[in-house]
């Protein structure tokens, strides 16, 4: 290429073509061709750089890098490189790395040829050198990012370190170097670096190069570690340790005080959640960590200790539990600090001192110190325990075992201790340990917290990983009957484990199938729920194959069990069932037979095996916990068993298994884990050889008040599952309808469609059974597959049971009329749960459009099925409600004695039972998003209604719950509160359900006879706050007057305290006030954000709005004072000041002794009128005792 140039200098031509060897022509020719080459380079540069066409742009690059090839050749012999002609050839060359938008293959094979030159001929030691200035910065740019696209190699960031030797000779400082200096600081913070060793090397080597850039190079650490991971920050630990390690004794103290003693302090006092370090905490820590390991260097580990020394213990005796936390953690993480040049009796003390401080840490007063304590104890009885004596492990594990392992304060505690238990068995000597004290800990397993156990269940876990090892096995640290009950009681978060621990025993692939039988009939011994449970949460334990296998297994043998009991003496087996028993017998051969060479105990061939099967067999527990563990297997992995190959085996044995033990365990509890069973097989493979379906309508007719209720839902599920379901309604209508016929509104009379269909339940009952209908209906419906199932095949019928329901409206009217519950067999009872399901129904048949089953239902029927909206159903429902229920709810006498109205509240229970049903399900539909915005105002101002009734109080509860689910909608479909929801509507309801709350006398016993579940309402009562936060902000209106709301609440219930203790007594306690200011104070207290901040701004209203109410005044400084004693460190003490002076203000209007007392008269209704309450005097003096405990200057008073 380079030949082809037209404007090749001559001499050049000539010893190119001469010879390709060039080191083999003479040095004075050479000479020459480097002189011409030079100006030959500079004239293509020039040319590149002038012409804009592309083509002779890429040919002048070309002939720039054969040039730059050239060199190469001839720059490791020294007879030419060492020539002043080569320097400035290459100087020349240099040039090109600094021009912007020039080929960057050209600039980075000129830079090579740079650092080569530099390299071998040991030139570019001075800062002045412009090869080595221009190669360093193009390498820096380079490995920066700032020439190409293209990823960082690690190639790159190695030939930046090379050049080490050049940037020690530089001088940074000198300004000249700017660009170099600022190019080398960007690399502190470059994530390639970071990432490979060289580069950083190449960082310590910046940090450690002069002593005025530790400082900025310490802060860009700090402002970077947000932005990085805690892997990445870990690298900076290498860099400190490496720059310390090179740097000068100046600089090494600078990096000790400015990088490494700096960190330190930040991580002591760094803030903290709870047991996680905040994101930078965790990152310098990482940093910390990292310097930790490196002290292999005994001047570097003395060092550390002596940074640490001056903080580590004053940190771990803070009065601040979050500071102590964090001392923790890095005491811990640093364990054991040593002093290297101290001696062995001086390193002996230090130690003990340090185990001292880990006992304490143990049994420190906050549990958050303590969990972080019990796991950095546990790692290091794992990995530093050759440093601690016999006598200080048993210590240790004295605490963690004996006080930690229960420590009631705290699950994170106990969590912690089983945690680090698991860490321990990773190590053969600390496992030992762990194996000797954990038979004493089995009780643990049920702990009351689901981590506890969880954590508990996965120590032994890895106890069964390393049960050789330790010699213990995990059934015998925790007895296996503890293990299954635990397992019964569980849910899929700790059950799931278990079943993890347990499956390897109870089943392995090929093991024959007596033993499997074996494992399991030995679990329901113990528990009959335990192989249910076992299966369920087998999902990510056992594979589909096995699953099967367990299935035919489980089957098969029962199968073989009932047939020797009966002596084949079952003739009445179809005769089409017959084909699949080959086809079952080789299935079952086939799963006996693969275990046989895996594992023979003996059993499959002995005389027992018949006796044991027969015993099986007559054990119904047994035989029902099995096939229910089956029918719970097959539908854990109903997805895979679909494959055609499982599928055909299981139904054809089912063929032959569902005839014979319907048949011989009729009205016993194998018969309903059967019928469980076949609910699992379409109707149509089972209708040839059983009727098992008709059986179950069968039983279903017969049944009375006393069936057990899993035996319907058996039943009524099974229908289901084969699509029958439909039934199941037919036959409630039918014993409700006689039950409405009574009063004179059976099915007759109510307009039904001339073309209905034909019933299939044909039963006409002579006596109805209307509190059983309602059970059926409750099974059916409360299940959510069978309500899917319904929805899906028998919309219409569904539809037929809502329009059937309607009348339940006319005999509430009947029933409250009469004022007494009816003589006959619609009870109260039955009343409630056709009302209920009457209400329920519109939600689940809601369908704005066409249904999904109407082409069939138009094609039985010759009609269609009308749509139902909910919404428009809630509606109209709301207002039959309003118009007619509301009539019937009588005025209650407040005056009378508590007997009374005792009485009076048990016989209006069923009307306030039905309003309460009413409510509930309107908030269901605004919750579920089925009302339109018209309902959901109507539904406010129905609880606004009934909040104003004499029985407000029962109605308070649910009222909460319409105001939550209002607030939701409206933020979700209102953002611009087009309705007035947030501006009118939820502001009213919020209002008057604090009014209520104020109103009644609630405490700690009352609370829960009018509500039933008192934590769920504090969480509804406050989200609705938190709601109107979000929409409005913390400066918007709605959130000040809703905020305005509660504090109100609180002092108008302060003040009626007030009024019937007939004193004023200020307390120090928020819990002794009434129970619900307790409840809402610590929850503005604990919420952060601005609901705390707003408090004493609240507040501060509120004195000035009641500087002319002298008992509402009494009431603010009463609240003033308990946050002060009580919120001091949380609350701000300028608001606490500007509370004080504004409330001292108002009392001094009151130093008159016409205004001073208060007549209890016109206030209280509960007291004699012959006390008075002195505003000034009780005011002025709660004022002084908060300013004395406040610490306000005395002469603002």
């Amino acid at each position: 290429t380079l030949l082809e140039a037209p404007d090749l200098p001559e001499k050049t031509r000539e010893l190119l073509e001469k010879n390709v060897d060039l080191k083999t022509n003479d040095v004075t020719e050479i000479e020459e061709m480097l002189k011409e080459m030079k100006e030959f380079i500079k004239n293509r540069t020039k040319q590149v750089i002038e012409t804009t066409e592309g083509v002779y742009k890429e040919k002048c690059y070309k002939i720039l890098k054969c040039c730059i090839t050239l060199l190469k050749s001839l720059v490791e012999d020294k007879n030419y490189s060492e020539k002043f002609i080569f320097q400035t050839l290459v100087t020349t060359l240099s040039y090109l790395l600094t021009l912007q938008d020039f080929d960057i293959s050209v600039q980075n094979q000129a830079c090579q040829l740079c650092e080569k030159y530099m390299k071998l001929t040991g030139r570019g030691s001075s800062d002045n050198n412009e090869i080595g200035v221009c190669t360093l910065n193009f390498l820096l740019e380079l490995t920066l990012g700032k020439k190409s696209d293209k990823p960082v190699t690690k190639t790159e960031i190695k030939r930046a370190w090379d050049m080490k030797g050049f940037i020690i000779s530089l001088r940074i400082l000198n300004p000249v170097l700017e660009n170099t200096k600022n190019l080398l600081l960007e690399c502190v913070t470059s994530l390639p670096y970071l990432s490979i060793r060289e580069g950083r090397l190449h960082i310590a080597s910046i940090l450690s190069k002069d002593v005025t850039l530790v400082k900025p190079i310490q802060e860009m650490i700090r402002q970077h570690l947000p932005a990085i991971t805690k892997h990445q920050a870990a690298s900076y630990g290498d860099v400190y340790f490496n720059a310390w390690n090179m740097a000068k004794a100046d600089v090494q103290q600078e990096i000790e005080e400015c990088c490494i003693q700096d960190l330190m302090e930040r991580v002591f006092t760094i803030n903290r959640h709870g047991l996680e370090m905040g994101k930078v905490g965790v990152r310098i820590l990482a940093i910390l960590s990292s310097l930790h390991s490196s002290r292999r260097l005994h001047k570097f580990s003395d060092k550390i200790t002596e940074l640490y020394a001056p903080l580590m213990w004053r940190y771990l005796r803070s009065d601040n539990p979050l500071v102590r936390c964090n001392a923790a953690q890095i005491f811990l993480d640093v364990f054991p600090l040593e002093k290297p040049y101290g001696g062995v009796v001086v390193n002996s003390e230090f130690l003990k001192k340090q185990l001292k401080e880990m006992q304490d840490l143990l049994l420190d007063d906050c549990h958050l110190v303590r969990t972080i304590g019990v796991k950095g104890v546990c790692r290091h009885l794992c990995h530093s325990i050759d440093c601690l004596t016999v006598v200080d492990v048993k210590q240790l594990l004295q605490i963690i075992t004996e006080k930690l392992a229960s420590d009631g304060s705290s699950f994170q505690v106990r969590v912690a201790v089983f945690e680090g238990l698991e860490i321990m068995m990773s190590k053969p000597h600390s496992a030992s340990l762990v194996a000797s004290i954990l038979p004493h800990m089995h009780l643990h397993i049920h702990d009351e917290n689901e981590r506890v156990r969880k954590a508990f269940v996965k120590l032994l876990l890895k106890l069964r990983e390393k049960s050789e090892e330790v010699n213990l096995y995990y059934w015998e640290a925790v007895p296996l009957n503890h293990l299954i009950a635990r397992l019964c009681e569980e849910n899929a978060v700790v059950g799931e484990e278990l079943v993890k621990l347990l499956m390897s025993d109870v089943y392995i692939k090929g093991q024959s199938v007596d033993r499997t039988i074996k494992h399991l009939v030995k679990i329901i011994n113990i528990n009959p729920r335990g192989v249910k449970k076992l299966f369920k949460y087998s999902k990510n334990v056992l594979k589909p194959v096995e699953a099967y296998e367990i299935i035919v297994t489980i089957l098969g043998i029962l199968r073989k069990a009932l047939k020797e009991k009966v002596g084949n003496e079952n003739t009445t087996t179809p005769q089409n069932a017959r084909s699949s028993r080959k086809k079952l017998k080789k299935v079952l051969e086939d799963i006996s037979n693969s275990g046989t060479h895996i594992q023979n105990d003996g059993s499959s061939s002995s005389p027992t095996d018949d006796q044991t099967e027969e015993r099986l067999i007559d054990n119904h527990k047994n035989v029902a916990a099995l096939i229910s563990g089956a029918a719970t297997l097959w539908v854990i992995f109903s997805t895979e068993l679909q494959n055609k190959k499982y599928q055909d085996a299981l139904y054809n044995l089912a063929h032959v298994f569902i005839p014979s033990f319907l048949l011989h365990f009729k009205n016993t509890l194998v018969y309903y884990a059967v019928i469980n069973f076949a609910s699992l097989i379409p109707i149509n493979i089972l209708a040839p050889v059983s009727t098992v379906a008709g059986a179950c309508i069968s039983e279903l007719k017969e049944t009375t008040e006393k069936t057990p209720e899993d035996v319907l839902k058996c039943l009524i599920f099974s229908l289901c599952a084969w699509n029958r379901g439909h039934e199941v309604i037919d036959l409630a209508m039918e014993w409700l309808n006689y039950g409405f016929r009574l009063h004179d509104l059976s099915d007759s009379i109510v307009p039904v469609r001339k073309t209905r269909r034909t019933r299939k339940v044909r039963f006409k009952p002579n006596v109805g059974k209307p509190f059983l209908a309602i059970r059926l209906l409750d099974c059916l419906l409360d299940n959510y597959l069978n309500e899917r199932r319904l929805i899906t095949k028998s919309y219409n019928c569904l539809y037929e049971l809502y329009k059937f329901l309607d009348r339940i409206k006319i005999l509430l009217e009947k029933r409250f009329s009469r004022g007494a519950p009816f003589d006959d067999l619609l009870t109260d009872e039955v009343l409630y749960g056709c009302y209920k399901r009457y209400l329920l129904l519109p939600s689940c048949l809601h369908r704005p459009q066409q249904a999904p089953d109407s082409a069939s239902f138009i094609a039985e029927t010759g009609e269609s099925p009308d749509a139902i909206n909910a919404s428009k159903e809630s509606v109209e429902h709301l207002t039959w409600v309003t118009g007619s229920l509301m009539e019937h709810l009588p005025q209650r006498n407040l005056y009378q004695d508590k007997d009374e109205d005792d009485v009076d509240v048990e016989e209006n229970q069923f009307i306030i039972k039905c309003l309460l049903l009413f409510l509930a399900m309107a908030n269901m539909t605004i919750r579920l998003n089925l009302a339109d915005v018209i309902f959901a105002k109507a539904v406010a101002f129905f609880a606004i209604t009934i909040l104003g009734t004499d029985w407000k109080e029962h109605f308070l509860e649910k009222s909460i719950e319409t105001a939550v689910f209002l607030a939701e909608h409206a933020q979700t479909y209102t953002p611009n509160d087009e309705w007035n929801l947030f501006k009118i509507v939820l502001p009213s309801l919020l209002s008057k359900i604090l009014d209520i709350i104020t109103f009644v006398k609630f405490t700690s016993q009352n609370i829960a006879a009018y509500m039933n579940d008192y934590k769920q309402m504090k969480l509804s009562l406050f989200k609705c706050l938190t709601i109107i936060e979000r929409y409005s902000g913390s400066d918007g209106v709605y959130f000040k007057d809703a905020y305005n709301f509660y504090m109100s609440s609180c002092i108008e219930m302060i003040v009626k305290k007030i009024l019937e203790e007939n004193m004023f007594i200020p307390y120090t306690k928020l819990e002794e006030h009434p129970v619900m200011v307790t409840t809402i104070m610590k929850f503005f207290i604990k919420k952060g954000g601005p609901i705390t901040d707003n408090i004493l701004i609240s507040l501060n209203e509120h004195i000035t709005l009641n500087k002319q109410e002298g008992i509402q005044l009494l009431g603010c400084l009463s609240l003033l004072y308990t946050l002060a004693h009580c919120a001091h460190k949380i609350l701000k003490r300028d608001q606490f000041e500007d509370c004080i002076h504004n409330a001292y203000a108002c009392i001094k209007n009151f130093n008159n002794p016409d205004k001073s007392n208060l007549s209890i008269q016109d206030s209280n209704v509960f007291t004699e009128p012959s006390e008075m309450i002195d505003i000034y005097e009780n005011g002025d003096k709660i004022i002084k005792q908060l300013c004395k405990h406040i610490g306000c200057a005395p002469k603002k008073f």
